[in-house]
């Protein structure tokens, strides 16, 4: 039998898919420039990972998706 996700089952789909979304924008951008953009996903949530950002700031660099634990 088939159940509705809750809220917050949603919430963390939503989360992962943006992430996921913005990783591929990122990396299709920086496919010629060498560095590629990864997600982590952990205690403190989702988080993505830009290298190519690092003149502009560790705040640039890596940029909180989900602020929950996964």
């Amino acid at each position: 039998m088939h159940r509705n996700l809750t809220v917050e089952e949603a919430r963390i789909t939503c989360a992962i898919v943006d992430a996921a979304a913005k990783v591929r924008d990122l990396n299709f951008k920086y496919m010629a420039e060498g560095a590629t953009v990864t997600a982590r996903f952990g205690p403190d949530g989702i988080t993505t990972c830009d290298p190519n950002r690092a003149n502009e700031g560790v705040d640039k660099v890596f940029q909180r998706i989900y602020d929950r634990a996964i």
